[in-house]
């Protein structure tokens, strides 16, 4: 099974490769989420134009098939962005659209789903979300159980107990599109509030 992980603090390194993280959260077959649901699982209210951006890493080839999210709080209208980004070479911080879609975020108690196919390539790559409008997103009840049936509860972009900072960055108008490149004046968020709760379906590890 290939590793997920966490950047950009290199002190992590020893929290996501712990053994007992080891054969639990890189299964296929399953969604694997943007975020620690210990650290961050409460419902979130997306502020309206603003991306939400995280950092994920994979150390082998794998085809990944869907992205997944869980709907709260729906709003008539509202659509939720969302992208894989590359990363800028010998630097931290998201480049290029990879690959990106829209999921309704009208009704509220909704899994949504965009299904794809493509096989990503070893290394380090952002997940970004952001809507326009004030929808509400969620993984977990209050008990830590699981909302949508075969989503993993370990996580794609964070380690329990892991300090991962993504970046957030307001855009004038998200139903515009999202930028490519990511703007560089995107800013660091220093309060845990940027991770998004998406989650993506690892299919398989191809040879």
């Amino acid at each position: 099974m290939g590793q997920v992980g966490c950047f950009p603090q290199a002190n992590q390194f020893s929290i996501i490769q712990e053994p007992s993280h080891k054969l639990r959260y890189r299964e296929t077959g399953k969604f694997h989420m943007m975020q620690d649901v210990s650290a961050n699982g409460a419902v979130t209210t997306l502020t309206v134009n603003l991306l939400y951006c995280l950092p994920f890493v994979l150390d082998r080839k794998v085809r990944i098939t869907a992205a997944g999210f869980r709907i709260t709080t729906g709003v008539a209208g509202g659509l939720l962005y969302w992208a894989i980004y590359d990363n800028i070479p010998d630097k931290v911080f998201p480049r290029n659209i990879l690959l990106q879609d829209s999921v309704s975020g009208a009704t509220a108690n909704t899994n949504r789903i965009s299904n794809f196919d493509r096989t990503f390539e070893p290394g380090l790559y952002w997940f970004v979300e952001g809507s326009n409008k004030a929808i509400s997103t969620i993984y977990v009840d209050t008990n830590n159980q699981i909302l949508i049936s075969g989503w993993n509860e370990f996580v794609l972009g964070g380690s329990p107990g892991a300090a991962v900072r993504g970046y957030t960055i307001a855009l004038a108008d998200i139903t515009l599109g999202l930028p490519d490149p990511f703007p560089i004046a995107a800013t660091p968020d220093t309060a845990r509030n940027s991770w998004p709760q998406g989650a993506l379906f690892f299919d398989s590890y191809p040879a």
